[in-house]
């Protein structure tokens, strides 16, 4: 595999874990340890270097009481925000896709707007993209296979019990499994 898809595949799967869990997975930069900007993670807390990586590289800032909160779910506004970033999307020069719940004044505004624009996500049928709930594993799946331009898979072979064949994002959830990304 070139050097070029293993590095699209390594920002797929932090997007993929840190929008599904809240967990952080380790990528290819060196980070010199210090202590942490977040007070409930410690350099004893396993993903700690993972984290870290993410927060100088301006993936991840944490809350304003200066946590991270590993352990909370995870927002469809903040997936968006981390998505955008990590696939380095101009978030300035924005076309506003007009969501009823966004407005221009949304701290998760320029993100939705950037991803909009490149087709990676598209919102609820009643013009709301509903920022504030928690993304799916399902709804996680698309928008990397999308934003990652992965080109979604046609067979499904996965057995995942909780994927019905008439689950709309079944083949988004085939195309990770088949690159690895999820199990």
């Amino acid at each position: 595999m070139n050097n070029k898809k293993v590095q699209k595949l390594n920002r797929a799967a932090v997007a993929a874990v840190l929008a599904a869990s809240g967990a952080a997975v380790t990528m290819p930069y060196s980070v010199v340890k210090a202590d942490s900007p977040f007070s409930d993670v410690t350099t004893s807390n396993s993903h700690y270097d993972s984290i870290m990586k993410l927060y100088n590289r301006g993936i991840i800032s944490g809350f304003e009481d200066k946590t991270f909160r590993p352990s909370k779910e995870v927002t469809r506004g903040q997936a968006a925000k981390m998505l955008a970033l990590t696939l380095g999307l101009d978030i300035y020069n924005v076309k506003n896709p007009k969501f009823k719940d966004v407005p221009t004044t949304s701290a998760y505004y320029p993100y939705i707007a950037a991803l909009v624009e490149q087709g990676v996500i598209s919102g609820y049928v009643d013009n709301t993209f509903r920022p504030g709930e928690v993304i799916t594993r399902n709804q996680m799946a698309k928008i990397i296979v999308k934003g990652f331009q992965f080109g979604e898979t046609k067979n499904l072979t996965h057995k995942f019990e909780d994927v019905s064949s008439k689950n709309a994002n079944r083949f988004y959830i085939q195309t990770l499994v088949n690159l690895g990304i999820t199990t």
